[in-house]
């Protein structure tokens, strides 16, 4: 018995064979051909699982994150996103005594502001440790939290750190304490949130600094410059 091709069952499970094919196809299964059979059921399994997927979106932070995660691997692709100015609106490092938690971690508390977004950002330092910890959270500018947001550390052009803003427009990066970065954020689509951060001993609050000095330490921790 000749059998048909797998082209021709694709064609079958499709419905796209056309009409003295499929008459033949089908008259072919009629007859009780059992291998032939089997490719079929095989094909129209697949067939119903690409139509699932083919239905599905992906989130919308999804796909800005894939994009994005894209253009920093082509720097002429990144022109095409329009930055966004944050003003500096806070900064704990500019209080006159920072004061620092017993266990010895400092940190310095930043609050950036537009029309549109705001950003806060806490950075963790811990003497001893290698890495500073940026945790923050973007809201829109009437207060609600801003998910699926894609955050990036940035340095010398690559991609040091990244993560996804959670249900509450929360995130969190770990930095190395002796790098320049940018932080990029992309809550929307050809917008991009972008700030330099620098890392500078002498940002950090001044008692932590003075005991850090003491024993000989020469860390740095987060500068943001306007």
């Amino acid at each position: 018995m000749r059998h048909p091709t797998i082209a021709d069952w694709a064609d079958f499970t499709r419905a796209i064979a056309d009409a003295g094919n499929r008459a033949a196809l089908q008259g072919h299964l009629d007859g009780g051909c059992g291998p032939c059979r089997a490719v079929v059921a095989a094909l129209e399994r697949m067939v119903t699982t690409a139509e699932i997927d083919g239905a599905v979106t992906p989130p919308a932070g999804v796909v800005r994150s894939v994009k994005a995660f894209f253009d920093l691997q082509h720097p002429e692709a990144v022109s095409r996103w329009r930055d966004l100015s944050l003003r500096r609106a806070f900064d704990s490092a500019l209080m006159p005594l920072a004061a620092s938690r017993s266990t010895g971690t400092a940190t310095r508390q930043l609050l950036f502001e537009s029309d549109h977004y705001t950003l806060e950002l806490n950075v963790d330092y811990r003497p001893g440790e290698a890495d500073a910890v940026l945790r923050g959270q973007i809201l829109e500018a009437h207060g609600e939290p801003r998910s699926h947001t894609p955050v990036f550390l940035v340095g010398s052009g690559e991609v040091v750190a990244r993560a996804m803003s959670e249900r509450h427009g929360t995130f969190e990066l770990s930095s190395p304490l002796d790098e320049r970065f940018e932080l990029w954020a992309f809550p929307d689509d050809g917008n991009r949130i972008r700030l330099r951060l620098e890392l500078d001993n002498q940002t950090r609050p001044a008692s932590v600094r003075r005991r850090s000095e003491a024993r000989g330490y020469t860390r740095r921790l987060l500068r943001a410059p306007y």
